[in-house]
């Protein structure tokens, strides 16, 4: 994506971090998230092509490791609240104790770093400058812009559900519509591919086969706005505890039920308990 925001959350910067663009190729380590289906069919929605490096040669991706060692050497080492390779090299040093920069700062510092720094220096043999040569390659390479609203739906998880007269079901939750009856009405009922927002389970993006394009399509019920998949596997959990193998979606909104009371009680416990200690 364009990194324009940068600039506007942190005025100091001052110069601007030009790379942005979909790669033609991806290179993936041989970590095991990198051979998932739903990485493929990422790839496959942005048209992009990848590759993985040899297991157990890492001088084949060696300018990585380089650059990951220029951050370390000319930044963070520098920085307070640095932990070391070994105990020895530690000693009585304690990496919490001397730690000076919040989080959000230590963003807000390695962009500044990568950006008024890093990306405006010569590096190499070549004294090559990276913006420069950004600035020199996108007149004969124009960077592939995808569009924020379709990154957003194909970087989804990729699930598959029969599509019947009641709409689409995963994971106990109901997604229907006028326009998800209307497209089976054209295809029939058959296995359907639709992406999965997993910090919001109360919509899907169905995958219309006709127009290769993805559309939204809200839960049934209303109360699984905002819902995250962590969240609902915490209720399955709990439901499976009180009904067993009887588990359905009325016991899983129950169970959420009660959780939810557990912890209105809980706070309000620790609220009383801190109005004691302090009011």
């Amino acid at each position: 994506m364009d990194k324009g925001f940068i600039n506007k959350k942190y005025p100091a910067i001052k110069n601007k971090w030009l790379c942005y663009g979909k790669a033609a190729l991806y290179i993936f380590d041989n970590g095991k998230e990198f051979w998932s289906d739903d990485l493929k069919q990422v790839l496959a929605d942005l048209e992009a092509n990848h590759a993985f490096n040899p297991v157990k040669k890492p001088w084949f991706k060696a300018k990585a490791e380089r650059r990951f060692g220029t951050i370390n050497k000319q930044f963070l080492e520098k920085q307070k609240g640095k932990t070391f390779n070994s105990i020895r090299e530690r000693e009585d040093y304690d990496p919490k104790e001397n730690a000076v920069v919040t989080f959000e700062v230590l963003i807000e510092v390695v962009y500044q770093w990568i950006i008024d720094v890093f990306q405006v220096s010569p590096h190499g043999k070549e004294q090559i400058i990276p913006n420069v040569t950004w600035k020199e390659s996108e007149k004969e390479y124009p960077p592939v812009v995808i569009e924020p609203e379709r990154l957003k739906i194909i970087i989804n998880k990729t699930c598959e559900s029969k599509l019947t007269k009641g709409g689409l079901t995963r994971d106990y939750i109901r997604y229907d519509s006028e326009e998800l009856a209307a497209y089976r009405s054209k295809i029939g009922s058959c296995q359907t591919k639709y992406k999965v927002d997993e910090d919001d389970l109360g919509y899907i993006y169905v995958f219309n086969k006709n127009t290769r394009k993805y559309f939204k399509v809200s839960a049934v019920d209303a109360r699984n706005n905002g819902l995250r998949q962590c969240q609902h596997e915490a209720h399955k959990k709990h439901a499976k505890r009180q009904v067993g193998s009887k588990i359905n979606y009325d016991a899983i909104i129950q169970a959420r039920i009660d959780l939810n009371r557990r912890v209105e009680k809980m706070c309000l416990k620790f609220w009383k308990l801190l109005q004691i200690l302090f009011l």
